[in-house]
């Protein structure tokens, strides 16, 4: 079974990963197409986390540090234990081996002298059998603020990922929408022609209440949720899609699903 410190060095480390990881994904998500007020936001956003994954290194350093020299000294402290009751063993034998070898008239001070030794070796065991408790307990409570520590930024990791993922949602839907307008401009004066996979037609989502959604067929799933966020903010996350008893997939079309005008989607 694996020691409560060494599971805890293994979230720790897990966590730091995570921490990198998702500092990357934030600097790589910003689109070239954002304006100089929401690039600076953004950047803003990204030095606040950045000192806030400081801050927690800092702190899961200390508490790390703190746990390994209390597991150490609780090493010490349980050799010397052991030290102590091999010795007292020893000892025991000895003394009873001299009695034994002694006449009658000698036995009792021998036995006062062996019950004495044993005092002393049984006070001694208490006194550091009460240090190893107080420790154990120093050390539960550092075990303790190492868990809260965790659960923080474990919190903390998931609100990122919850904004990044919103703002790509909505930044991809914004792109999309910039797009379909050029292609729409361009159709106009007849430079870009009409294809049928990019003929917008309509369907209708069911999400508590019928939201009226333009789609093409080569839509993906993912810039479909985009819009229905868009249009009803319901969070990213927690979005599922289901059509012809299927659950739609992100990575495939609506043209993937056969899904025809006037089609109605549910949401939930």
């Amino acid at each position: 079974m694996m020691m409560p410190e060494k599971t805890l060095f293994s979230k720790i480390q897990s966590l730091k990963t995570e921490i990198t990881d998702v500092n990357c994904k934030l600097e790589k998500s910003i689109p070239n197409h954002v304006g100089n007020k929401e690039l600076a936001v953004f950047q803003n956003f990204l030095e606040k986390q950045s000192k806030k994954q400081k801050s927690h290194k800092k702190l899961v350093k200390k508490l790390t540090d703190e746990l390994e020299e209390s597991q150490k000294w609780r090493e010490i402290q349980q050799f010397k234990i052991d030290s102590l009751q091999k010795e007292i063993e020893e000892i025991k034998d000895t003394r009873i081996s001299e009695i034994n070898n002694n006449e009658e008239s000698e036995k009792p001070e021998s036995l006062k002298i062996l019950k004495s030794s044993f005092s002393d070796f049984e006070k001694s065991i208490k006194c550091q059998q009460d240090q190893m408790k107080k420790q154990i307990r120093e050390s539960r409570r550092i075990q303790k603020k190492q868990n809260d520590v965790i659960v923080m930024i474990t919190q903390d990791m998931q609100n990122i990922r919850y904004i990044l993922r919103q703002k790509i949602a909505l930044e991809n839907a914004k792109i999309q929408k910039e797009i379909d307008e050029i292609k729409n401009a361009l159709k106009k004066v007849k430079i870009l022609p009409e294809t049928p996979e990019e003929n917008a037609f309509e369907i209708m989502v069911i999400a508590g209440k019928d939201i009226p959604l333009e789609v093409r067929k080569i839509d993906k799933i993912a810039d479909v949720k985009a819009k229905i966020v868009e249009k009803s903010k319901i969070p990213l996350e927690i979005l599922r899609l289901t059509y012809g008893g299927h659950i739609l997939q992100d990575n495939f079309t609506i043209a993937d699903y056969k899904i025809q005008p006037k089609s109605r989607v549910y949401a939930f």
